[in-house]
């Protein structure tokens, strides 16, 4: 399946598996060149929606673009500010999930906010929700949980949807 390894498909927008060809189809974002968004890379980003298609009999896969190239549509790749990067390290056998970023109602800059995200200590075997200031990197609080967080957990804000009783308009 090298062919597919070329290319970034990020995110998954849907999958499937069809039997009858002994095939699992995913369908996204398609985007090369397929570490641009990581690293330093200069060359411009590329986001196509694709259909990629693995045989799990005989390890072949296709990739195939769902539009022209002209009928192509922003399809809102995340990318990094160089001039902005910032690590926080979680500490050592301790590996995150994906970060979700809460913005202060009240704020007026970009970074006015918090980044949540669920945290694992291999070593310790124990989870816990670090919360971050966004515009400092600095940790503002840490939640030990009573349970493992599986990696790939994730979650959505729904601020702007609950009522003033709690309840998801």
């Amino acid at each position: 399946m090298d062919r597919v390894r070329q290319h970034l498909l990020l995110p998954p927008l849907e999958c499937v598996e069809e039997p009858d060809h002994d095939e699992i189809v995913v369908i996204g974002s398609c985007m090369t060149p397929p570490d641009s968004i990581f690293n330093e890379s200069d060359e411009s980003l590329q986001s196509v929606l694709s259909e990629i298609r693995l045989n799990l009999k005989t390890g072949q896969s296709t990739k195939r673009s769902i539009l022209n190239t002209s009928d192509q549509i922003n399809l809102e790749a995340g990318m990094v500010n160089r001039n902005q990067v910032e690590k926080f390290i979680y500490g050592d056998e301790k590996f995150g999930g994906e970060p979700f970023f809460v913005p202060n109602e009240n704020g007026s800059e970009e970074d006015d906010g918090y980044i949540l995200t669920y945290v694992h200590d291999e070593k310790a075997g124990k989870s816990e929700l670090l919360i971050v200031n966004a515009a400092t990197m600095e940790m503002e609080a840490s939640v030990k949980l009573p349970s493992r967080v599986p990696y790939g957990f994730h979650g959505t804000s729904l601020a702007s949807r609950i009522g003033e009783a709690g309840v998801v308009k």
